[in-house]
């Protein structure tokens, strides 16, 4: 019996296939921000079907219950029957499935067509399936104008960067106005099948990212302000209850080194002391790349060939 852990790998045939069919459509955005209602860990975990037949072997508390949770929204244009979420930042169980622990780096364990798969990497963006055989590089990082100009920024990325990196966040209870049937509700809802609950109300949180980790010459800005987050430890709100929308904006110096620059992060609520906060989320990690300028490939191009050419004249005069 095959078993999709999600309804993400039902009725596509490969991986690769079902990367490209997820891109953010319509009236969806890629990031939502949600409260994990469920008490029981998905039915879809490792750590709950034990032997890979689709269905759950034994009961297990769900470690994200009550927890901000950051999730990413796989529209799948061809079929928007098949939305559904992906949990970014959650807590995951790691180890031996008889002593599992709760960890905060998120790592999906589950079976796919009679093969399990242990501790993938389920909180880095883009997301990474390399024991499937695809790895997809950073996001990159591009010219930009206004409050950026003269800035490598995340701004642009959206169309250049493909499905992750439109970056503005709303929380996924915005989805449940919508009617039913409607690719929004469909991808509200998707996974309780599953056990997976994203509609609990956020009334009276203050939605903050909490910067953990950050690559030098890589800063943290919003729409209108160059810098929000700068040291580990600091927080930056962006919205407060059911109703928000904010963009952050990773950003570089123009004449960055070209390479890989990433930051860790994970939502916490920042109510006033006092009030019963929301848990805070899992860390998840975005990546972006700074690369050669076109005009910067074509000279270098440009020289390899003059100097291949040259050694091939030198040889032929020898």
């Amino acid at each position: 019996m095959k078993y999709f852990p999600h309804p993400c790998l039902s009725g596509i045939a490969s991986l690769s296939l079902l990367l490209a069919a997820c891109t953010a459509q319509g009236e969806l955005v890629n990031w939502y921000v949600a409260i994990d209602g469920s008490s029981t860990e998905p039915s879809w975990s490792a750590y709950r079907d034990l032997d890979g037949d689709g269905a759950a072997d034994i009961e297990l508390a769900n470690p994200n219950e009550g927890r901000l949770t950051f999730l990413y929204a796989h529209d799948i244009e061809e079929d928007p029957s098949q939305n559904h979420f992906h949990t970014i930042g959650r807590y995951a169980y790691t180890g031996d499935v008889d002593s599992p622990v709760a960890s905060p780096e998120n790592q999906y364990s589950f079976w796919f067509e009679g093969t399990l798969f242990q501790g993938l990497p389920g909180n880095l963006i883009p997301e990474q399936l390399s024991d499937f055989g695809e790895v997809t590089p950073p996001l990159p990082l591009l010219p930009s104008d206004g409050v950026y100009d003269g800035k490598l920024t995340s701004i642009p990325g959206g169309e250049a960067g493909g499905t992750y990196a439109n970056m503005e966040i709303r929380p996924a209870t915005d989805l449940a106005s919508y009617d039913p049937g409607t690719p929004e509700h469909i991808m509200l809802y998707a996974l309780e099948p599953f056990g997976e609950d994203y509609d609990d109300p956020m009334t009276g949180a203050v939605v903050a990212i909490e910067l953990l980790d950050l690559t030098p010459g890589l800063n943290i800005g919003s729409l209108t302000q160059t810098s929000i987050l700068a040291n580990a430890g600091d927080t930056a709100a962006i919205g407060a209850g059911d109703s928000f929308s904010f963009t952050p904006v990773f950003w570089t110096d123009s004449d960055a080194a070209i390479g890989v620059y990433s930051a860790t992060m994970r939502l916490v609520d920042l109510r006033p002391n006092g009030a019963e906060a929301f848990l805070p989320s899992g860390q998840y990690t975005f990546s972006f790349a700074v690369v050669p300028e076109p005009s910067t490939l074509m000279l270098a191009g440009a020289a390899v060939a003059w100097l291949v050419g040259n050694s091939r004249r030198a040889a032929g005069r020898s």
